[in-house]
């Protein structure tokens, strides 16, 4: 059985050994171990991002290069020892080296809420009652028979003890110490000494956001977000989905992101003080999330299993917590407008505004909700994961190193990284902003990469041909590796601006309004908190008209889901916008397709 030792940081020289049976794929020995790789998608050989460095001693321990594999690489990057880690399979010992930016963890992600100051009363529906037992209100005699349970039920005003709390409540009688019974509904759950803690999650496609707080202050304990680890397995939920494709592969995604929660809220709060879990998210991550099979939500007529808005217990889930607390899951409305949305909704506070409002999460399946205190309607349109780095050449997520802006000015080409850190690739903001710096000096209004004998002898320069057309050169780099947007890259901005524009427009004609009867445009989400308005709606991704009317809002979802979290009557509020909110389904409605293919001009 070949050894595999593989190198996760080169700096400090941090190494994995680990074994594999020959013939195994390199990229599922390399997800065995505690690392992830970018593979937006899923290991089916098509998106180039599992670059690994092979030693040229180890060379041969590989097999041999495929014409698929070459066509993904460059000629630099092959004799460079560059492998694609889904489309190469082991043979004998190897060392192997992972790019630093195959970690997802780094990437940059969107805990916070933006703009929304609004208050809501502190009523979460774990609550805590404080208790002593002294003589003045606990005195059992031969005459005075009243059992334990009885004497706790009258003293919290409830009928129903749990059989965990009655196996403490002896002992903690007999402390004299004052301590805390926790209650969910009309039952005490536990007793316990500490303060009850909470803690809310938002489970994106591709980041994970997590919040905790005390439950008998409402004071928040702490936060935390990281990249999400299913992403090795898919950039987009279709591609989990599709992953999720026999049991044992359902409950592998189930427990890795049972295991995610359960480390991000070890470096923030104790665990057995953990009494409830409230869970947002899509439909799909919802479902994974619960060990349900999300499958028919990727088939027609695409219903899913269920639309949550329930609680489950957490023997069930894989959690870190105390046993005798609950997890709920934030309402959704249909198989691709989840959870998320309606959090998104409920802090926005969108459904009680006078004025029509749109709120829209750009992503690979960007949602879009328009609605006021009148009503509410919502759709889902595939935006595809080009925003998220997948399907472009040199696209990645936003971690340090991805190009975030991009402007061209007196013929040079400026850009900005996150972190300042020296270019890896272009994240999605990036992308955005690039494109909108092409338009009218090197792509038409079709998309084109205009030839050179077509644009402003300024801008020539800036272009070059390869083997997959022409390209605009982002990035030079005399030793090789240049960042380039490719004519392939324009046109997935195309088809993922065109999505999101169309949809917000079939919603409009659907209640028979126009751009100019909307008041207020909430952006949800940390991609819409970074990338650059003006050049969004440049590209069309947004419309232009309504730029002055742009609102940045931040993660409302994981902002939502704190509400619900710390307040009945939010998650009552919650609960009414999912029930009473209407989906239009965009497959095979006329209106969309005639004005997506509209709006794919620039």
């Amino acid at each position: 059985m070949p050894k595999i030792t593989i190198i996760i940081d080169l700096k400090t020289v941090t190494t994995i050994t680990t074994f594999a049976e020959k013939g195994t794929k390199l990229s599922e020995v390399i997800l065995k171990s505690p690392h992830s790789l970018d593979m937006p998608c899923g290991g089916a050989g098509s998106c180039g991002k599992c670059r690994v460095f092979i030693p040229p001693e180890f060379s041969a321990s590989l097999s041999v290069m495929s014409s698929d594999e070459k066509r993904l690489l460059s000629d630099s990057d092959i004799a460079k020892g560059v492998r694609l880690s889904c489309l190469c399979t082991v043979s004998d010992d190897l060392t192997v080296m992972l790019e630093s930016s195959d970690n997802i963890n780094n990437i940059h992600t969107t805990i916070e809420g933006k703009n929304n100051t609004e208050q809501f009363s502190f009523a979460p529906s774990v609550k805590v009652v404080e208790i002593i037992a002294d003589k003045t209100n606990y005195n059992p005699t031969l005459e005075n028979q009243t059992p334990d349970i009885e004497w706790l039920k009258t003293t919290v005003g409830l009928t129903s003890v749990s059989l965990s709390a009655l196996k403490k409540l002896p002992f903690m009688i007999a402390s004299g110490i004052a301590f805390n019974a926790v209650v969910c509904g009309d039952s005490v759950i536990d007793l316990t000494y500490n303060h009850p803690l909470g803690v809310a999650v938002d489970i994106g496609t591709t980041t994970v956001a997590i919040y905790a707080y005390d439950l008998c202050t409402g004071e928040k304990i702490g936060s935390l977000g990281e990249g999400n680890r299913q992403r090795s397995y898919g950039a987009d939920v279709i591609s989990r989905i599709d992953y999720c494709n026999d049991t044992d592969k359902l409950n592998g995604l189930q427990s890795l992101i049972a295991g995610q929660l359960n480390d991000m809220a070890y470096r923030i709060c104790t665990s057995d003080d953990i009494y409830q879990y409230v869970i947002t998210g899509n439909t799909t991550m919802q479902h994974i999330a619960a060990g349900i099979s999300p499958s028919k939500i990727a088939q027609a007529p695409f219903i899913p299993v269920t639309l949550f808005g329930c609680a489950f217990t957490p023997c069930d889930l894989g959690l870190s917590m105390n046993q005798s607390g609950t997890v709920y899951f934030t309402p959704s409305v249909a198989s691709y407008v989840g959870g998320d949305i309606t959090s998104g909704i409920l802090y926005s506070r969108l459904y009680d505004n006078d004025v029509l409002s749109l709120l829209v999460d750009i992503g690979t399946n960007g949602e879009i909700v328009l609605g006021s205190c009148d009503g509410i309607v919502c759709c889902s349109t595939a935006a595809g994961p080009a925003f998220e780095g997948a399907h472009i050449r040199h696209g990645m997520s936003g971690i340090s190193g991805a190009i975030d802006s991009v402007s061209i000015i007196d013929g040079k080409v400026y850009y900005t990284t996150i972190d300042n850190a020296p270019v890896k690739g272009i994240c999605g903001s990036g992308l955005i902003s690039a494109v909108s710096a092409l338009c009218g000096k090197i792509i038409d209004e079709t998309g084109r990469i205009m030839d050179t004998d077509e644009m402003d002898e300024a801008f020539s320069h800036m272009v070059d041909e390869d083997d997959d057309g022409m390209v605009f050169i982002l990035c030079k780099n005399e030793n090789g590796g240049d960042i380039l947007l490719t004519q392939k890259d324009i046109r997935e901005v195309q088809l993922a601006k065109s999505a999101i524009a169309a949809g917000i427009a079939t919603l409009l004609n659907h209640i028979g309004k126009d751009y100019d009867d909307i008041g207020e445009v909430y952006i949800a989400g940390g991609f819409g908190l970074h990338v650059d308005k003006s050049a969004a709606c440049n590209i069309g991704l947004l419309p232009k008209s309504l730029e002055d009317r742009i609102i940045t809002i931040g993660n409302a979802a994981g902002m939502g889901c704190v509400m619900s979290l710390l307040s009945e009557l939010e998650r009552g509020r919650l609960e009414g916008i999912a029930k009473n909110m209407s989906y239009l389904e965009l497959s095979g409605n006329p209106f969309f397709m005639d004005r997506y293919v509209d709006e794919m001009m620039f």
